[in-house]
């Protein structure tokens, strides 16, 4: 049989081609168990450096968080009672709030309030929700000099809406605590 000039050409090129897979096929079953171990043993590695570092991050903030508390040691109750305002203060605190916030250049349209025992410190932690509206530069000053305030207040959140040199919307919560007198909580 003869075979034409096209089968000719044809036929050596679908054997190379074969031939080809083939090689491709061996070569592929060689190294990929190889390359997926490799692949398993990165991904190990990264999920443990990934740990790694979430772990060091855990111990700096303990670190920095703790260092003061250790230093207190038991100091720590003399230094809070020095440090938290009582009740009756509460108007004092609102009023700083308020005044800081004046002072600075933030318009406050509302200030929320939440109350929640901490029996262990025989105190009151009364949350202040503020919803306002200031410059960036306005909002920065008066969280400056909620700091220099009485008591211990702190801010537990803020949300700042808006962009450019425009008005912003600000919406701050501020934490204090207050030392119980008695067994009364408000």
């Amino acid at each position: 049989m003869r075979l034409s000039p096209r089968s000719a050409l044809v036929l050596p090129a679908v054997i190379a081609l074969g031939a080809l897979l083939a090689n491709a096929a061996v070569l592929a079953a060689r190294t990929y168990p190889a390359w997926r171990e490799r692949a398993a043993a990165q991904a190990g590695r990264d999920a443990a450096d990934s740990e790694l570092h979430a772990v060091r991050q855990q111990i700096r903030t303990l670190e920095t968080m703790g260092r003061g508390v250790l230093a207190a040691g038991e100091g720590l109750e003399v230094l809070l009672g020095q440090r938290l305002t009582g009740i009756a203060g509460l108007p004092e605190v609102l009023q700083h709030v308020r005044d800081t916030a004046s002072a600075a250049g933030v318009r406050l349209e509302r200030i929320d309030h939440a109350v929640e025992p901490v029996a262990s410190l025989g105190a009151v932690r009364w949350q202040m929700a503020t919803l306002g509206a200031g410059s960036y530069g306005a909002v920065r000053a008066w969280l400056a000099a909620l700091r220099e305030g009485p008591g211990l207040l702190y801010v537990d959140r803020l949300e700042i809406g808006g962009s450019g040199d425009a008005l912003l919307a600000v919406e701050v919560t501020l934490v204090v605590l207050l030392r119980t007198e008695a067994s009364v909580i408000p």
